[in-house]
Protein backbone atom coordinates (compact mmCIF):
# COMPACT_ATOMS: atom_id res chain seq x y z
CA UNK A 1 0.00 0.00 0.00
CA UNK A 2 1.09 3.73 -0.40
CA UNK A 3 2.69 5.68 2.37
CA UNK A 4 -0.44 8.41 3.39
CA UNK A 5 2.19 10.64 5.67
CA UNK A 6 2.85 14.30 4.74
CA UNK A 7 -1.09 14.44 2.57
CA UNK A 8 -2.75 17.27 3.33
CA UNK A 9 -6.67 18.46 2.62
CA UNK A 10 -6.00 19.88 -0.64
CA UNK A 11 -4.65 16.56 -1.93
CA UNK A 12 -6.81 13.99 -0.48
CA UNK A 13 -10.22 14.44 -2.33
CA UNK A 14 -13.69 11.86 -2.54
CA UNK A 15 -15.20 11.43 -6.13
CA UNK A 16 -13.20 14.80 -7.04
CA UNK A 17 -14.26 17.01 -4.33
CA UNK A 18 -10.97 17.94 -1.47
CA UNK A 19 -12.00 17.09 1.75
CA UNK A 20 -12.51 20.34 4.51
CA UNK A 21 -9.65 19.47 6.29
CA UNK A 22 -7.36 16.96 7.72
CA UNK A 23 -7.44 15.55 11.34
CA UNK A 24 -4.93 13.16 11.69
CA UNK A 25 -3.07 10.62 9.08
CA UNK A 26 -0.56 8.25 9.45
CA UNK A 27 1.54 5.95 6.81
CA UNK A 28 -2.22 3.77 6.77
CA UNK A 29 -4.89 5.77 7.75
CA UNK A 30 -6.20 9.96 7.39
CA UNK A 31 -9.02 11.06 9.23
CA UNK A 32 -10.40 14.19 7.44
CA UNK A 33 -13.68 15.86 7.43
CA UNK A 34 -15.93 15.77 4.25
CA UNK A 35 -19.20 16.90 3.28
CA UNK A 36 -22.16 14.81 3.73
CA UNK A 37 -23.11 13.46 0.63
CA UNK A 38 -19.68 12.89 -0.73
CA UNK A 39 -19.47 9.88 -2.69
CA UNK A 40 -17.17 8.55 -4.82
CA UNK A 41 -13.72 6.98 -5.38
CA UNK A 42 -10.57 8.03 -2.51
CA UNK A 43 -7.78 9.71 -4.19
CA UNK A 44 -4.63 10.82 -1.92
CA UNK A 45 -1.76 12.78 -3.41
CA UNK A 46 1.06 12.62 -0.92
CA UNK A 47 3.80 14.40 -3.39
CA UNK A 48 5.35 11.15 -4.27
CA UNK A 49 2.36 9.52 -6.11
CA UNK A 50 -1.10 9.34 -5.92
CA UNK A 51 -2.85 6.02 -4.74
CA UNK A 52 -6.66 5.66 -5.30
CA UNK A 53 -9.25 3.26 -3.59
CA UNK A 54 -10.84 0.63 -5.34
CA UNK A 55 -14.15 0.59 -3.76
CA UNK A 56 -16.35 4.06 -4.13
CA UNK A 57 -17.78 5.13 -0.52
CA UNK A 58 -20.66 7.24 0.65
CA UNK A 59 -20.96 9.38 3.89
CA UNK A 60 -24.10 9.44 5.41
CA UNK A 61 -25.47 12.34 7.05
CA UNK A 62 -26.17 12.13 11.01
CA UNK A 63 -29.65 12.65 12.23
CA UNK A 64 -30.35 16.37 12.57
CA UNK A 65 -30.52 18.00 15.97
CA UNK A 66 -34.08 18.06 17.52
CA UNK A 67 -36.05 19.55 20.65
CA UNK A 68 -36.29 17.27 23.96
CA UNK A 69 -38.10 18.11 26.90
CA UNK A 70 -40.08 16.36 29.50
CA UNK A 71 -43.89 16.77 29.87
CA UNK A 72 -43.68 17.23 33.78
CA UNK A 73 -40.13 18.23 35.31
CA UNK A 74 -41.50 16.86 38.67
CA UNK A 75 -43.48 14.24 39.60
CA UNK A 76 -44.33 11.75 42.40
CA UNK A 77 -42.59 8.54 43.06
CA UNK A 78 -43.92 6.02 41.48
CA UNK A 79 -44.98 7.70 38.44
CA UNK A 80 -43.98 7.99 34.72
CA UNK A 81 -43.77 11.07 32.58
CA UNK A 82 -42.97 11.09 28.38
CA UNK A 83 -39.65 12.74 27.12
CA UNK A 84 -41.08 14.50 24.10
CA UNK A 85 -39.25 14.80 21.30
CA UNK A 86 -40.24 17.95 18.98
CA UNK A 87 -40.53 18.17 15.03
CA UNK A 88 -38.73 14.25 14.91
CA UNK A 89 -37.42 13.13 11.40
CA UNK A 90 -39.23 10.57 9.51
CA UNK A 91 -36.54 7.83 8.90
CA UNK A 92 -34.91 7.78 11.78
CA UNK A 93 -35.82 6.08 15.63
CA UNK A 94 -35.35 7.19 18.84
CA UNK A 95 -34.20 5.92 21.89
CA UNK A 96 -34.77 7.01 24.79
CA UNK A 97 -31.50 6.04 27.52
CA UNK A 98 -31.01 7.15 31.29
CA UNK A 99 -28.20 9.40 30.93
CA UNK A 100 -26.11 7.07 33.93
CA UNK A 101 -24.20 4.56 31.77
CA UNK A 102 -26.47 5.09 28.44
CA UNK A 103 -29.30 2.32 29.43
CA UNK A 104 -31.71 1.83 27.10
CA UNK A 105 -35.45 2.90 28.54
CA UNK A 106 -38.41 1.23 26.81
CA UNK A 107 -38.18 0.82 22.87
CA UNK A 108 -37.06 3.07 20.18
CA UNK A 109 -39.92 4.93 18.63
CA UNK A 110 -40.28 5.96 14.87
CA UNK A 111 -39.75 9.50 13.91
CA UNK A 112 -42.73 10.84 12.38
CA UNK A 113 -42.07 14.60 11.41
CA UNK A 114 -44.09 15.57 13.86
CA UNK A 115 -44.12 15.67 17.84
CA UNK A 116 -43.23 11.87 19.86
CA UNK A 117 -43.34 10.54 23.11
CA UNK A 118 -40.77 8.48 25.04
CA UNK A 119 -42.42 6.72 27.51
CA UNK A 120 -39.82 7.03 31.25
CA UNK A 121 -41.38 4.43 32.89
CA UNK A 122 -42.38 4.46 36.64
CA UNK A 123 -39.66 6.17 38.32
CA UNK A 124 -38.26 6.50 41.92
CA UNK A 125 -35.77 8.67 41.63
CA UNK A 126 -34.68 11.75 39.84
CA UNK A 127 -33.29 10.77 36.77
CA UNK A 128 -31.42 12.17 33.24
CA UNK A 129 -32.40 11.25 30.15
CA UNK A 130 -30.73 11.77 26.83
CA UNK A 131 -32.19 10.28 23.73
CA UNK A 132 -30.25 8.56 21.09
CA UNK A 133 -31.42 9.05 17.11
CA UNK A 134 -30.61 6.67 14.73
CA UNK A 135 -30.99 6.75 11.02
CA UNK A 136 -32.71 3.95 9.87
CA UNK A 137 -31.75 3.56 6.40
CA UNK A 138 -27.84 3.75 7.27
CA UNK A 139 -27.26 2.91 10.65
CA UNK A 140 -26.06 6.03 11.59
CA UNK A 141 -26.61 7.74 14.90
CA UNK A 142 -26.07 10.83 17.40
CA UNK A 143 -27.08 11.56 20.42
CA UNK A 144 -29.48 14.50 21.19
CA UNK A 145 -27.39 17.76 22.59
CA UNK A 146 -30.06 18.16 25.21
CA UNK A 147 -30.52 16.09 28.26
CA UNK A 148 -33.39 16.14 30.42
CA UNK A 149 -34.04 15.71 34.14
CA UNK A 150 -37.21 14.40 35.66
CA UNK A 151 -36.93 15.31 39.70
CA UNK A 152 -39.03 12.75 41.94
CA UNK A 153 -40.45 13.74 45.31
CA UNK A 154 -41.18 10.86 47.21
CA UNK A 155 -43.19 12.78 49.35
CA UNK A 156 -45.85 14.42 47.61
CA UNK A 157 -48.89 14.31 49.36
CA UNK A 158 -51.96 15.76 48.31
CA UNK A 159 -52.92 18.79 50.84
CA UNK A 160 -55.70 18.36 53.23
CA UNK A 161 -59.00 21.14 52.83
CA UNK A 162 -60.51 22.11 55.66
CA UNK A 163 -63.27 24.45 56.47
CA UNK A 164 -65.94 26.01 58.77
CA UNK A 165 -68.54 23.41 60.24
CA UNK A 166 -71.60 23.89 58.41
CA UNK A 167 -73.99 24.55 61.46
CA UNK A 168 -71.77 27.79 62.49
CA UNK A 169 -73.50 31.29 61.25
CA UNK A 170 -70.47 34.08 61.07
Amino acid sequence: GANLTGATASNVQIGGTAVASIVSNTATQIVATIGTGTTGLVTVDNGAGIATSTSSFTVNALPNDVSVSAASINICSGSSTNIVVTGSQSGVSYQLRNNAGNILVGTAVAGTGGNINLPTGNLTSTTTFNVLATNNTTGCSKQMPTTVTVTVSADNVAPVITGCPSNQTI
